[in-house]
């Protein structure tokens, strides 16, 4: 994956952590195209950049807070 996609796929990632869409881990890698264990390295990406993004089990997906 180049750096052009990869940057487009963590803030496609943000964008649906700030709707609450992103689904499960599986489910979110299904949509970004990626496996799992890309997914969970984006998210520790996100988080190395200063990002609250979290797993919300109530809702069922990732969270980003401001």
């Amino acid at each position: 994956m180049d750096y052009h996609t990869y940057t487009q796929k963590l803030n496609h990632i943000k964008w649906l952590a700030t709707r609450k869409m992103t689904g499960s881990p599986q489910v979110l890698a299904n949509k970004l195209g990626v496996s799992r264990r890309t997914v969970e390295r984006m998210l520790m990406r996100l988080r190395d950049m200063g990002e609250n993004i979290h797993y919300c089990r109530r809702t069922g997906s990732y969270v980003l807070k401001n």
